[in-house]
């Protein structure tokens, strides 16, 4: 039937059936020798058989030329379409035009190794009961659909370039090993993976996991100069041995999907990690930015793309790697602000009373009038819209604060810096001259300063640097000033009143520097 289909360039059905024996491409590669050999039939035989020598042999391509549909099918025996004999004759499959297998089972092994698919191929609603084999094959537009795989599966050496996986159930291992992903986009999704599951040295463009399932081992690993883009949407992990190397943060996205285990093995980066990219363009994306947009949009908002922040640092840091996890605290940390600009500004194009503080806030000319606006709407439904502005605006300027003197907590080298330059320079020579008498006679000696004039203020601070120096060392490590008002001098009775300040700043540096030690020596 199949050889008579090809030899008379037929479309070939088979369905309802059960199919006894192995079918293998030897076979089918004699018995068209043996049914077109004719001489009328030579151009036909040469079309479907063709034959090159190269440095690992003889190859021989089955060129089939022709629509296939196989459905409600059960095959007995093997089914391999590849062959390598003893005198290295490797006899391959070429389909030319689409292939449809559906609602079939295979009880044995199924190879399809080296073959190429050219055309429209659709693998829809099947169980493979075998091994099955598709490394080295070529894939141009195909779809795997509700497909169970019950025993080790190989896509190894393969090349897909438009090339879906839906609904999928691998229930052994399954190995995509040095596997080129050359589409646009391949996505793997609703698939499940029970056991050991290999991507390893693989190269793509924007490779999607959406809504998988990974039960067992599971290793990602991208080739080092592969430069596409990775989402992880939505995936789950139920093994503590998950790898994920070669995938740049600022290129691959776990949107809701819980890394905390993995072990993600990733160069330093000074960007954004790709969810947080996304969550700024949005509408604006244009290219592969535009295609993952897609895919997370349902989801893709403030609160989840800071839930994989911290997903990911604690990933990091469980692993110690703690540069990296430094890194991503920052960007955390920016998103939070990012988070209280757009609150903030949503506010205010549903508050006129915010909008009217907000604007004086921007003139800073806003004390007298804002008691004004607050008694004129005292108590009504904007009150609440007021104080979460208030909380919102202290909130971003805190992490700012907080990012300006320490990098939010990561930085060690920061508060040391600042807390040197305070205690040796701002709080023991400019602390004391701030005081009206001082500060006056201070402003009006700038001039006579520039002429090797030095202000009175600065000579006195001068000749008790040393006390100066000792108390604001006392303050700043909270220890109690020791200063006797009776017989200091005016410098040290200034500085003794700003005791509270220097112990306030003391405490946000040397709590900043606290955080950050014990983040580079006691994370898990």
């Amino acid at each position: 039937m199949f050889i008579d289909a090809l030899k008379n360039r037929r479309d070939f059905w088979l369905e309802n059936c059960i199919v006894e024996g192995d079918i293998n491409i030897l076979n089918i590669y004699e018995r068209i020798k043996e049914k077109i050999k004719d001489k009328n039939d030579k151009n036909r035989l040469k079309e479907l058989i063709t034959k090159r020598d190269d440095d690992k042999g003889t190859i021989v391509e089955i060129n089939i030329d022709i629509h296939i549909c196989i459905d409600n099918v059960e095959f007995k025996g093997n089914f391999i379409l590849y062959y390598i004999s003893r005198n290295i004759e490797i006899i391959k499959t070429i389909f030319k035009n689409g292939i449809v297998f559906s609602n079939s089972t295979f009880e044995k092994d199924v190879v399809f190794m080296k073959s190429t698919f050219e055309n429209m191929s659709i693998f829809g609603n099947l169980t493979f009961k075998g091994r099955v084999d598709f490394s080295n094959a070529i894939f141009k537009k195909t779809e795997f659909s509700r497909l169970i795989f019950e025993k080790e599966t190989f896509f190894n050496n393969s090349i897909f370039e438009n090339v879906k996986f839906l609904g999928c159930i691998f229930e052994n291992d399954v190995l995509f090993v040095e596997t080129e992903f050359n589409g646009e986009k391949l996505e793997f999704k609703n698939l499940i993976f029970k056991k050991i599951t290999k991507f390893e040295e693989i190269s793509f463009k924007l490779l999607i996991f959406s809504e998988c399932i990974f039960e067992y081992i599971s290793h990602f690993k991208s080739k080092k100069d592969n430069n596409g883009f990775a989402v992880f949407y939505k995936c789950a992990f139920g093994h503590k041995e998950v790898i994920i190397e070669n995938f740049p943060l600022s290129k691959t996205s776990f949107l809701l999907t819980d890394m905390r285990e993995a072990l993600i093995l990733c160069d330093e980066e000074k960007e954004e990690i790709l969810s947080h990219k996304l969550l700024k363009l949005k509408e604006n994306a244009e290219g592969i930015y535009k295609e993952a947009c897609k895919i997370l949009k349902d989801d893709l908002d403030y609160k989840s793309v800071l839930a994989e922040y911290r997903n990911l640092r604690i990933s990091i840091e469980n692993n110690r790697t703690y540069v990296e996890a430094s890194e991503l605290f920052i960007y955390e940390m920016a998103l939070l602000k990012e988070g209280f600009d757009k609150e903030i500004e949503q506010i205010k194009q549903n508050s006129r009373i915010v909008q009217k503080l907000d604007n004086l806030l921007s003139k800073l000319k806003f004390v007298d009038s804002i008691l004004d606006k607050i008694k004129q709407h005292i108590i009504n439904d904007e009150t609440k819209n007021l104080a979460k502005y208030i909380l919102l605006l202290s909130g971003k300027w805190i992490i700012k604060f907080y990012g300006a003197i320490s990098d939010y907590g990561e930085s060690i080298t920061k508060p040391i810096a600042i807390s040197l330059i305070l205690v040796l320079f701002v709080f023991p020579i400019l602390l004391p001259i701030i005081s009206s008498e001082y500060l006056k006679h201070f402003i009006d000696s700038i001039g006579l300063y520039i002429y090797n004039l030095a202000p009175e203020p600065l000579k006195n601070i001068i000749l008790h640097y040393n006390e100066l120096l000792e108390q604001t060392l006392r303050a700043f490590f909270q220890l109690k000033m020791n200063i006797n008002k009776n017989h200091a001098c005016d410098e040290l009775k200034t500085l003794a009143s700003y005791e509270w300040l220097i112990r306030i700043i003391s405490l946000i540096l040397l709590g900043s520097l606290f955080i950050a030690i014990k983040r580079r020596l006691e994370r898990k």
